[in-house]
C-alpha cells in the first residue's frame, strides 16, 4: 500500500513509497484511511528528527479518519463499514492503518472526514488538560495561551462549551481578533509601570483602547480615546525573594485604596485592582486568591468587572 515514508539517508525529503499493509491483531482494528492530520510532530519525523516509539510504524501520522476495514480477535463494538476516526501513535498517513480499539471513536454523520481527522489530537490533548485533569466547571476562568494555535483554539471552544469564563493569549492580534470577535480588548500594561507621556497621547492611534498602570488614576482617560484602569494591591514583595506579601499586606493595601476612593483622595469610579503575578506565585499566594473569590462573591455586595465592561468608558462607573 502506498504511504508517507520520512526522510533517510538515502532520500532527504518525504516521498511516497509502498510499504506493507498492517494486519489487525487483538484488540485492533484496521482502518481505511480517507484523511489523516498533520502535526508538528510528522513534520520532525518526516524530516529525520523524530524517530517513531519502539515498535510503531516509520510511517507518520498520529491522527486520521476512515472506515473500520478490518477487526482484530476480541473486538465487539466495532464491525466493518463504520465511520471511524483515531488517535494514533504513527502510521496514519498511509492508505491504511491499524489501531487500538480503545482509541477509535465513532465519527459523527455530521462531520467530514476532513474534520474528523483533525479533532483526535486536539480534542482529547484540551479534553485531558481541562477536564480530566484541571477539572474544569462552568463559570470558572481559564487563561489558555497560545490560544490562535491548532490546540489552542480548541481549548478555547472546549472551555467556552463547558461555561466557563476564556482568557487567552497570543502573539498575534490579527488571529486572536478573529478567535474573539467583538470580544477582543486592546489593552496595554507597560512593564514596570515606564511610559511617557507622549507615548501614552499616542496609544489611541495605534488602536490601543485601554491602559493599566499600578497606583490610584488622575482621571478615567489617560488619552483621548484610552480608558485608563488601574491595580492597587500587589501581591508579591518583589524585593523579599518575590513571595506572597501576606493576606494582612494584601487587604492593607485593599482598604486604603478603597478608603481614599470614600475619601475623595482618588478616583471613586476606580474599582479596586488586584495585581497578579501568576508565573511567580508560591503557594500561599494562590491559596490566598482562592480563598480571597471563594469569599467576595457576587452574592455578598461585591461585584468583579469584566474587561470588556471596564474599558469601556460609558460603564466605567462603580455602583
Amino acid at each position: 500500500m502506498r504511504a508517507v515514508l520520512p526522510a533517510s539517508p538515502t532520500f532527504t525529503t518525504p516521498r511516497l513509497g509502498e510499504v506493507p499493509e498492517p494486519q489487525p491483531g487483538p484488540g485492533e482494528i484496521r482502518i481505511a484511511v480517507r484523511a489523516c492530520g498533520l502535526n508538528h510532530v510528522d513534520l520532525m519525523q518526516m524530516r529525520g528528527f523524530y524517530p517513531p516509539p519502539q515498535g510503531e510504524s516509520p510511517v507518520p501520522g498520529m491522527e486520521c479518519a476512515g472506515i473500520v476495514d478490518e477487526v482484530g480477535p476480541g473486538i465487539e463494538h466495532w464491525r466493518r463499514g463504520e465511520r471511524v476516526m483515531a488517535l494514533l501513535a504513527g502510521g496514519g498517513q498511509a492508505e491504511k492503518v491499524v489501531a487500538p480499539e480503545g482509541q477509535a471513536m465513532r465519527l459523527p454523520e455530521s462531520l467530514s472526514f476532513v474534520e474528523g481527522a483533525a479533532l483526535p489530537e486536539a480534542c482529547l490533548t484540551a479534553w485531558t488538560n481541562l477536564v480530566a485533569e484541571g477539572a474544569l466547571e462552568a463559570g470558572e476562568s481559564v487563561l489558555i495561551t497560545g490560544a490562535t494555535g491548532g490546540m489552542g483554539t480548541m481549548a478555547v471552544q472546549l472551555a467556552h462549551a463547558l461555561g466557563a469564563r476564556v482568557l487567552a493569549a497570543s502573539r498575534s492580534r490579527e488571529r486572536l481578533a478573529k478567535l474573539a470577535g467583538g470580544s477582543l480588548v486592546d489593552v496595554l500594561a507597560p512593564p514596570w509601570n515606564r511610559i511617557a507621556p507622549a507615548v501614552v497621547a499616542r496609544l489611541a492611534g495605534c488602536g490601543i483602547r485601554g491602559l493599566s498602570r499600578y497606583g490610584a488614576r488622575r482621571s478615567i482617560l489617560a488619552a483621548p480615546g484610552v480608558v485608563e484602569i488601574n491595580t492597587h494591591v500587589d501581591i508579591v514583595d518583589w524585593k523579599g525573594g518575590r513571595a506572597f506579601v501576606g493576606a494582612e499586606q494584601a487587604l492593607l493595601q485593599a482598604t486604603r485604596h478603597l478608603a481614599a476612593r470614600r475619601e475623595g483622595r482618588a478616583d471613586a469610579a476606580e474599582p479596586t485592582g488586584w495585581l497578579t503575578h501568576h508565573a511567580c506565585h508560591d503557594e500561599n499566594a494562590w491559596a490566598f486568591l482562592a480563598e480571597l473569590f471563594e469569599r467576595f462573591r457576587p452574592e455578598q455586595g461585591v461585584r468583579w468587572k469584566a474587561a470588556r465592561e471596564l474599558f469601556h468608558t460609558e460603564s466605567n462607573i462603580v455602583r
